[in-house]
């Protein structure tokens, strides 16, 4: 008898363990430690059909004793897991963060490696051309000098840089830029045609020789004066024609044209002051006295050799469908202003193969300043 009431009271003293165990431990925590019993201590409800015995009880006692017994293993257990899985969370999420900030530092070291190398291989390129230029020497023009930039007429040349290229000098490939004003009749206007020091030059040679000027008699195909044209001017011999600089502008004058220079005339130069001018005319001959050295003529090249003139434009009337000033008038057709270093090429002889009577063209008033200009007309043969 003693010892069984000594067990029970040793039941009583464990239960109350227990109960005190349920109101200390969370919900949460004694549902983890129930061991997936659905008829645990915790949660003492029976099964539904199946009544509960005093076996069961005393196997619901024993589980609960041990249990209790060893709560503080079970709770020290998983409150390490549950540091272990926050760890790892910010494990990971440390990891992704370094490896995008690994990323961003390749990218970036790849961009700094492809910009230093375009900026290396820019050098390399301008070196170069700065070695190749200097190998042509001082007598083509060249990228450093022409930063600058040559002026003419009042326009700003492209840096041009011809080499060992004779044939590309004397054309000046790269500085005449051709315009088309008309194509019928056949105006080709060709900017930077001459270079300063050609233009100064025609005008050096032709200003102690000039003469007034003279007009083609129609009937005795001589020249002779006339108030259809006011200027002064002059021809240039045979023996100039060949300096250098004056074969290399009749060089130029055949290649853009396309006529033979054997073909040309001598060059003559003209000069216009104030109040002077050449009434509207054509070129193509009406006599055949003319005709007999060379056949007709067949195109023009108009150059100009000075800036800042006010008028003194050439005009062609049946060119064109607008209007425009020809010595501060109005007129209707086509004008061309004198811009130094610039040509006009126009076409007195149609494709037809014959004289083109809208090619008809004057010199306009000059106001202020003086025109000078020099032209060179080609024919349908050699001349003799």
């Amino acid at each position: 008898m003693m010892d069984s009431s000594v067990s029970n009271e040793t039941n009583k003293a464990r239960l109350l363990g227990v109960t005190q165990w349920r109101k200390a431990t969370p919900n949460a925590l004694r549902t983890q430690t129930a061991l997936g019993s659905r008829n645990s201590p915790i949660n003492p409800t029976p099964i539904r059909g199946k009544p509960t015995n005093s076996s069961a009880r005393r196997h619901d006692d024993k589980l609960m004793l041990i249990l209790v017994e060893n709560r503080w293993a079970i709770n020290s257990f998983l409150l390490f897991f549950n540091i272990n899985k926050q760890a790892t969370s910010r494990s990971i999420g440390i990891s992704f963060g370094s490896a995008m900030a690994s990323a961003m530092r390749i990218v970036i070291a790849l961009l700094t490696i492809v910009t230093i190398g375009m900026i290396l291989g820019a050098l390399v390129q301008l070196a170069f051309i700065w070695n190749l230029e200097d190998s042509y020497g001082s007598a083509f023009p060249s990228f450093r000098r022409a930063l600058g930039r040559q002026n003419v007429g009042g326009n700003q040349l492209p840096a041009v840089g011809w080499g060992n290229d004779k044939e590309a000098a004397l054309l000046r490939i790269g500085y005449v830029k051709p315009e088309i004003l008309s194509w019928s009749p056949r105006i080709i206007l060709f900017h930077n045609f001459l270079s300063a020091e050609e233009c100064d030059y025609l005008r050096a040679i032709a200003k102690p020789r000039l003469e007034v000027s003279t007009v083609v008699d129609s009937k005795t195909g001589k020249g002779v004066k006339s108030n259809v044209r006011t200027s002064s001017g002059m021809f240039l011999n045979h023996e100039e024609r060949k300096y250098p600089m004056i074969r290399a502008i009749e060089k130029r004058i055949s290649t853009y044209s396309q006529v033979p220079i054997e073909n040309g005339e001598l060059v003559q130069v003209l000069r216009y002051e104030p109040n002077q001018f050449y009434r509207p005319h054509h070129d193509y001959f009406s006599d055949s006295f003319n005709l007999k050295r060379g056949g007709q003529r067949v195109a023009t090249m108009l150059m100009y050799l000075t800036d800042n003139v006010e008028g003194g434009e050439t005009f062609f009337p049946m060119a064109g469908s607008g209007e425009c000033s020809c010595g501060g008038k109005m007129v209707k057709g086509l004008c061309v202003k004198p811009n130094k270093g610039d040509a006009v090429l126009f076409w007195s002889m149609g494709l037809d193969g014959q004289s083109d009577p809208d090619s008809i063209h004057g010199g306009c008033e000059v106001l202020s300043g003086e025109k000078w200009s020099a032209t060179k007309w080609m024919r349908q043969r050699a001349i003799s």
